[in-house]
């Protein structure tokens, strides 16, 4: 589905017609302003938002040859920015479909306020526990709310080809589309074939606050879509994910994932419709320190 490699033809029109009358050089001065207030954003967004405790409730919903089922998660979250260079998201879950998992406790505050020799090995547990849970047929690693903002850091900018789209209103504020299609090499999510990722950022011009997100990716036949939306929390001064909704669908029986991201379809022919839908809430910061290698 080359809908999510390259830019659709509808929005291609929209961002024609919201720089309709604008000289070129008007136009560039905008989109580079609009970059640099963004990229700068997400820098101090990164150091103020280093280590975030919140509580996840993830409502999965899988459609296989017309039989739909249902998970409902419920899971602490902590996500972590690593060494200024990627996001990282440790879920723990606690529960499924209303039945609690025994031995959980706080064990995410824990391995951060008390780290251990072993640290790097009880965060890779906890990740690879949290990912069995999830439904379908289709694995993917791709289910962390800011995995968008890493395209629009400042040191990732050139790595994409990026347009102004038009103006809308959320949350109360005044933003603009920044549109963005991956053109350089190696990807930033791997896959093996090589897919490019796009989407588009709603951004608040005057100060780059970054209040929804939107990432896509096409590879080998699944096609996956993770729109993330983001509101301030006055405890923390920030602005923290709320809602994150992912949907992939896949035709056949495919494999595309590898290292960063796995999306595999198995359903041997028929399409594949995998949606998710998860809020966060309860938001409390904490330091991590120490430096968590998994491997």
């Amino acid at each position: 589905m080359a809908l999510f490699c390259r830019l659709p033809a509808i929005a291609c029109a929209g961002l024609a017609a919201a720089s309709a009358g604008q000289p070129t050089a008007q136009r560039e001065d905008r989109l580079a302003d609009l970059l640099k207030s963004a990229g700068r954003y997400v820098h101090e967004y990164e150091q103020s938002f280093s280590a975030v405790l919140s509580r996840e409730h993830y409502v999965q919903r899988a459609r296989v040859e017309g039989r739909l089922d249902t998970r409902d998660l419920r899971s602490e979250v902590a996500l972590v920015a690593l060494d200024d260079a990627a996001w990282v998201l440790f879920r723990d879950v606690h529960e499924v479909d209303g039945n609690a998992l025994a031995d959980r406790g706080d064990r995410l505050a824990a391995l951060f306020m008390k780290p251990t020799s072993n640290l790097g090995l009880q965060a890779k547990r906890i990740v690879d526990e949290g990912a069995r849970y999830n439904l379908g047929p289709i694995t993917r690693t791709l289910n962390t709310p800011t995995q968008a903002l890493d395209f629009i850091r400042v040191e990732n900018q050139s790595r994409s080809v990026f347009r102004l789209g038009d103006a809308r209103a959320i949350e109360g504020l005044e933003t603009l589309e920044l549109w963005f299609e991956e053109t350089a090499t190696p990807r930033m999510i791997v896959t093996k074939d090589n897919a490019a990722a796009a989407g588009r950022f709603w951004v608040v011009p005057e100060t780059g606050t970054i209040v929804r997100t939107e990432l896509r990716i096409s590879s080998l036949g699944v096609a996956g879509v993770l729109t993330t939306s983001y509101a301030r929390q006055e405890e923390l001064s920030l602005w923290v994910p709320t809602h994150m909704r992912e949907s992939y669908e896949a035709q056949g029986s495919q494999t595309t994932g590898a290292l960063d991201v796995e999306l595999t379809g198995k359903s041997r022919g028929s399409t594949t419709v995998l949606e998710g839908d998860a809020t966060y809430t309860d938001f409390k910061r904490f330091s991590v320190n120490t430096k968590i290698i998994i491997r």
